[in-house]
């Protein structure tokens, strides 16, 4: 039935649900830091390399050295997520649009911090795979090869739902827990990750730390119009350790 007259009244709905099994869930996030690391931060850790063995306690061969490893730097750099609106309908205040932004913000941000993850993901050599399983299989070998801790891997959705159908991705039923794959991988599912047309994409990282700022909130003067404009931002950094590859594969 039409509006006569386009008599619409102005209902405002509750939040929505936020999405689930994003970077947010499954990385380490560190709020309220001390504002010189989000200048940039790094650390040492001795988790990038593999144990080893001495084969004959009593006669070891000759000239046989036990071997030291060297501690491995990690290191992050800052950037930027942020939303604005502008142009408020009449009889909203400043406040109530403020108020909109935080309450969406982290939904956000957690898209904005899963593509700067991908950037880095991307800088590195992709590995070769020649299917699904197999993609997903070598980041694995990766992270048994490369990492002492517990890895994650990271899916756009697309390759998420195709690899639950094939069985590679277990879902937990509860949606606050992460997928994992059937050897207990964790698994962030990004809606920030992108895949390039007709490709299967997926990366591999060990453990993921956000360190982020304080939201800082501004409120720009109107431009001799009615365009006040608000924004919100938050400084983060991530901190990827050991292991940071990705896979491609065609879509089959």
């Amino acid at each position: 039935m039409p509006n006569p007259g386009n008599a619409y009244g102005y209902w405002e709905p509750g939040p929505a649900p936020a999405p689930k099994r994003g970077l947010f869930t499954t990385a380490e996030v560190v709020d309220n830091v001390d504002p010189h690391l989000l200048m940039g931060a790094e650390y040492m850790t001795n988790r990038c390399t593999a144990g080893c063995e001495w084969l004959d306690l009593c006669e070891p061969p000759a000239g046989t050295l036990k071997q030291f490893m060297t501690l491995n730097l990690v290191q992050g750099n800052p950037f930027t997520a942020y939303d604005a609106l502008e142009c408020f309908p009449v009889g909203i205040k400043r406040e109530e649009q403020e108020a909109r932004l935080r309450g969406t913000f982290d939904v956000k941000a957690e898209a904005v911090a899963e593509a700067q993850l991908q950037a880095i993901l991307m800088a590195t050599n992709p590995i070769a795979s020649t299917s699904l399983v197999d993609m997903v299989a070598d980041l694995e070998e990766e992270l048994a090869a490369n990492y002492a801790g517990l890895g994650t891997l990271h899916f756009d959705r697309y390759t998420a739902l195709a690899a639950g159908a094939a069985h590679i991705l277990r879902d937990p039923e509860d949606v606050d827990l992460p997928a994992r794959t059937i050897n207990g991988t964790p698994a962030v599912l990004g809606r920030g990750y992108k895949a390039n047309a007709n490709n299967y994409w997926a990366g591999a990282t060990g453990r993921v730390t956000i360190l982020r700022g304080p939201l800082v909130v501004t409120s720009a003067p109107p431009l001799g119009d009615n365009r006040e404009r608000v924004l919100v931002e938050q400084i983060m950094v991530i901190l990827v350790e050991c292991v940071a590859r990705f896979a491609e594969t065609a879509i089959t």
